[in-house]
């Protein structure tokens, strides 16, 4: 046998199909987020008791890339959260002073 038939028989004959449908969930992450990812094909051979054979273990895994969490500014005082500086003053009576026209002299 042969690499390509070996991985035939693999996964009830599925692996690839498998490790396709990885590669092209990995690929839509990739170009949706423009970081890497990763496709993993692992192979696990294992001794079979008082014998010459093998069995061979499939197993397709993938690292998705990673979004850019945004986060959030809070301020923490006394055991709480807030949007904005608990220790500053709240300035509720401004308003907006309209600069003068300027007096044409002529």
């Amino acid at each position: 046998m042969d690499a390509y038939q070996v991985a035939d028989k693999l996964g009830a004959g599925h692996l690839m199909n498998e490790m396709y449908g990885e590669l092209l969930r990995v690929a839509n992450e990739v170009v949706a987020t423009g970081k890497d990812g990763k496709v993993t094909v692992s192979l696990t051979v294992k001794k079979n008791p008082g014998d010459i054979s093998v069995t061979v273990l499939e197993s397709v895994g993938s690292s998705l890339p990673k979004s850019q969490a945004f986060g959030a500014l809070f301020f923490y005082h006394d055991g709480q959260f807030y949007e904005r500086d608990p220790r500053q003053a709240e300035m509720r009576e401004l308003r907006v002073v309209e600069e003068p026209e300027a007096e044409s002299r002529g």
